[in-house]
């Protein structure tokens, strides 16, 4: 399976997701190629890189260790989209195959996240490249290492701030979700996966504090994002087990914390 990568460079005014407000256009570098975070620079202004839709940006490294890391960066996502994804596999089953691989692939960086508290001037840099080469990562780097995997794979995906927290935020079927790898890791709880705003905020964030990350930001007034389909909620208090891609269904596990018992059920994402 090969996969298309793009630098940030967009005409935005000839971009349909202006008006559909389509979440996963016009990115920043970190957002939508992040191994170039660290090989360019914006030298227009470097606060504002976009200028009449079009994203500027020049190498800050020789062209050749430029073309050779993002070979190397290249390879090192498509093994992660082979292994993890199937070409005939929908928008929600991509998500869901990748929220799957950061729970039992990655690991969150404590150590990066109190060095943010206590010792910022030393803390490395936070970046996507990070989770993918060392397999560990804070909110910022998790998020968007999850949201460039899924843009990689076809499905519209950004990055949403709120409250000292970062996570993910897709477009499946016209409807908008929230989706927070972080929450995932080590575990297999599917309450932070494909939540609309009510169920974002009850596991304790204000949605009047959502910020989405987008280039058009800058140009145009922030559209308003909203996420209110709830045809996942039946999974928000379980653990996952198993997909049935030919059946269209998962495995789930609840558990009665009264009881404490489990109850298996299967649950339909048909449509989807």
């Amino acid at each position: 399976m090969k996969h298309c990568y793009q630098l940030f460079t967009h005409e935005a005014e000839k971009c349909p997701a202006i008006h559909e407000k389509s979440p996963g256009k016009g990115q920043f570098p970190h957002l939508c190629f992040p191994v170039v975070d660290d090989l360019i620079t914006t030298p227009e202004d470097p606060d504002h890189p976009v200028k009449e839709g079009i994203g500027y940006f020049a190498y800050a490294v020789p062209q050749e260790e430029f073309q050779e890391t993002v070979r190397t960066f290249a390879d090192q996502v498509e093994s992660i989209l082979n292994e993890t994804v199937k070409q005939t596999d929908s928008d929600f089953e991509k998500a869901y195959a990748l929220y799957q691989y950061f729970a039992e692939q990655y690991s969150y960086d404590y150590e990066a996240y109190n060095m943010m508290q206590t010792d910022i001037q030393n803390l490395r840099k936070l970046t996507a490249c990070h989770v993918f080469n060392e397999a560990s990562g804070i909110c910022c780097e998790l998020s968007v290492a999850y949201s460039y995997l899924l843009m990689q794979a076809g499905v519209d995906a950004t990055v949403m701030m709120g409250g000292d927290h970062e996570w993910s935020y897709v477009r499946i079927n016209g409807e908008n979700y929230h989706i927070d790898p972080t929450y995932a890791l080590n575990g297999s709880s599917l309450a932070y996966f494909m939540m609309n705003d009510a169920q974002r905020e009850n596991t304790g964030f204000d949605r009047n504090e959502f910020v989405i990350t987008s280039c058009y930001t800058q140009l145009y007034d922030t559209p308003e994002y909203t996420s209110d389909d709830d045809t996942f909620s039946p999974l928000w208090d379980t653990d996952y087990e198993a997909i049935d891609r030919e059946c269209k269904t998962l495995s789930v596990r609840r558990y009665d914390w009264e009881t404490e018992e489990s109850t298996p059920f299967r649950f339909s994402y048909q449509g989807f």
